[in-house]
């Protein structure tokens, strides 16, 4: 259906980046409009849809609108699908309904590692949710084979690695930054500011080591996060060093 672009509404719960809006909207006004469709939450009581899947689309479709660019037969609207979370037929409460909604349908888009970081988190407990209700098959695809994925039985980093598309070694990793990564360290992360490989490394290290060398990396833009490391490093062996000579005096 053709809603209105007004009445749709950004999803609180979609943690994808919000890039390359200008570039996508040079695309959709070369297509003569959006050609897949928009994906959104049946309307409210005031008559809004929140978007499941396409923000990024209905966001270049505004800019268009007002740039006086967007296809003029098409008026105020965008092309969408309606679709209830709550439909989904799978023991998991209504929050782990949408997640599994959003990530779903945003399969194919590219990621940034912070985007694939958010999607591991995301699939790691509703995978859990699922195990713990008996299901058997993860309802998301299929197998290399044309078979359900089955659950019980296959490890979660492996089913997570399958749903993101990347090997279980960069999901391991992406689980030593869960696990290890301090506040400033995962904030630079989330904000595209560090890559994972990088964020891996210092998240190796003790929180106020890695406090410090975030602190390297925010005033010195240029120095590399091994350079970084290295020299949080060599101080905390001088302090070392200080120390039992100290005590020997």
């Amino acid at each position: 259906v053709y809603i209105d672009m007004d009445r749709l509404r950004p999803n609180s719960k979609n943690e994808y980046k919000m890039s390359e809006i200008e570039k996508l909207s040079s695309m959709i006004k070369l297509a003569g409009g959006i050609w897949q469709n928009i994906i959104v939450k049946p309307a409210d009581s005031h008559g809004y849809y929140t978007i499941t899947t396409g923000e990024r689309r209905w966001r270049a479709a505004q800019l268009l609108r007002d740039k006086g660019e967007y296809p003029e037969k098409l008026g105020n609207t965008v092309p969408c699908t309606i679709k209830n979370p709550d439909e989904i037929d799978l023991p998991l409460d209504d929050d782990a309904k949408e997640d599994f909604s959003i990530l779903v349908t945003n399969q194919y888009r590219t990621k940034t590692d912070s985007e694939l970081f958010m999607e591991m988190r995301k699939w790691k407990n509703i995978i859990s949710k699922l195990r713990k209700a008996g299901v058997k098959y993860l309802p998301s695809g299929y197998d290399d084979e044309g078979e359900p994925v089955q659950i019980q039985g296959k490890p979660t980093r492996t089913l997570i690695a399958d749903q993101l598309g990347v090997s279980t070694g960069q999901v391991s990793r992406m689980e030593q930054v869960d696990k290890y990564a301090n506040e400033e360290l995962l904030d630079l992360f989330l904000k595209d500011e560090l890559n994972l490989s990088a964020t891996e490394k210092v998240s190796k290290l003790s929180s106020d080591d890695q406090e410090t060398v975030v602190e390297h990396i925010k005033h010195n833009p240029e120095t590399s996060v091994d350079d970084a490391i290295r020299k949080t490093t060599q101080k905390e062996r001088i302090k070392v060093k200080s120390s039992d000579l100290e005590s020997q005096v």
